[in-house]
């Protein structure tokens, strides 16, 4: 099921963003339009079920606006400690693989080495 909600205020938009952005911050989207046809902008936010969408040809609605773009880009950037700890992990192992695998080679090249040492002395 697929719901749109048309908001007719800015402060209203704001709520009910806030509102799906906190029920499901990975599903949330936010985006800005501007149509050139009849010089709106249009908002819209959606959580994959809902969609909340808001237009203006207000001026004085731009200022809220790059208000309300700091906000989504500060949520949507914001990495919490789990999501750091899992990152630096993830780094870890990979490095330790490619420790192994430069070890692995190491030995190879050095065996190799060897046999053609033994194959020259005979």
């Amino acid at each position: 099921f697929f719901s749109t909600m048309y908001v007719t205020t800015l402060d209203e938009f704001v709520v009910e963003a806030e509102r799906l952005f906190t029920a499901d911050p990975a599903n949330t989207r936010y985006s800005i339009k501007f149509r050139h046809c009849d010089a709106q902008v249009v908002l819209k936010v959606t959580d994959n079920r809902t969609v909340i969408s808001y237009k203006t040809k207000e001026l004085s609605d731009v200022k809220l606006m790059e208000k309300l773009n700091n906000a989504f880009l500060h949520h949507f950037t914001e990495i919490s400690p789990e999501a750091v700890a899992m990152e630096l992990d993830e780094r870890q192992k990979q490095q330790e693989k490619q420790q192994l695998a430069a070890q692995q080679k190491k030995q190879q090249q050095q065996q190799a080495q060897q046999q053609k040492k033994g194959k020259g002395k005979k």
